[in-house]
């Protein structure tokens, strides 16, 4: 069985897209039958940059000029208010239930008010700077922390196919194949299960993976997978997968789960 989604939560802030995070949560939510919760944070760190004499502001067609904490509250103001509408509209247009919070922190701050039954969908990446360059995100610095699934993407979403690092058949394994196999499904995307040659081996292994996937319209194919994490990722890159969840406790360490969202150009499911 495929236990429900209370909420599917969804961090917005300055860096994000709000508008591809937002379609992408009310599309999970949507087929989960679960309200959408949208959270904007306003960022502390961002507030602390304008107390810094070297921080300045570029506005096209007037030059330079001192980066203020009055300017990033009113960029955030926007930003804000622009989302919440986002909000509204999508999750209307689904006819889903909804709410929009404002919050002040970072990821912990979201976290805070979250269970293991929430599903968490956050940027993996800043808003591009100057077109090009992006900066890594806050989330990656929390990962791991927490019970509730984290869904780390990546704008555009994408309907390539999702790859699940599997080490061992358990609870966290079964909970972790289930919350992959709902975002293939919402992605009409394949279901790649990348596992060591000693579980596939395992009595009833596939009949487990397929009545952990049952309630989803995905296609599901297993392959034996290396357990060093560089043949792994190399793997899982030749793949082009859009998607890749790997269990919080199944890792080496939380460095493992940020070189998997350093390494990779693809998003990130974390349980």
């Amino acid at each position: 069985m495929s236990e429900a989604i209370e909420r599917v939560v969804v961090a917005l802030d300055l860096g994000a897209a709000a508008d591809e995070l937002i379609d992408l949560a009310v599309r999970i939510a949507r087929r989960a039958g679960a309200p959408l919760k949208a959270v904007f944070v306003e960022d502390d760190e961002l507030k602390s940059l304008a107390r810094l004499a070297v921080a300045r502001e570029v506005v096209a067609g007037a030059g330079t000029g001192r980066l203020t904490a009055a300017e990033i509250e009113l960029h955030s103001r926007i930003a804000a208010e622009r989302a919440h509408a986002a909000t509204i509209a999508a999750a209307r247009e689904q006819t889903i239930d909804y709410s929009f919070e404002i919050v002040q922190g970072g990821a912990e701050a979201v976290l805070a008010s979250v269970s293991e039954r929430d599903l968490v969908i956050a940027a993996a990446l800043a808003r591009p700077v100057a077109g090009h360059l992006r900066v890594t995100s806050r989330w990656l610095r929390v990962l791991g922390r927490h019970s509730a699934p984290i869904l780390l993407t990546r704008q555009p979403a994408t309907n390539r196919d999702v790859a699940v690092v599997l080490r061992r058949r358990n609870d966290a394994a079964a909970r972790l194949l289930r919350a992959a196999a709902r975002i293939a499904d919402a992605r009409q995307a394949t279901l790649i299960l990348l596992c060591p040659p000693a579980l596939i081996a395992e009595r009833d292994f596939r009949e487990w993976a397929e009545a952990q996937i049952a309630p989803f319209a995905v296609r599901a194919a297993i392959e034996p997978a290396a357990p060093a994490e560089g043949a792994l990722l190399a793997r899982i890159a030749e793949l082009g997968c859009g998607l890749v969840a790997v269990a919080a406790a199944e890792a080496g360490d939380s460095g493992e789960l940020r070189r998997f969202g350093d390494r990779l150009d693809c998003d990130l499911l974390i349980l």
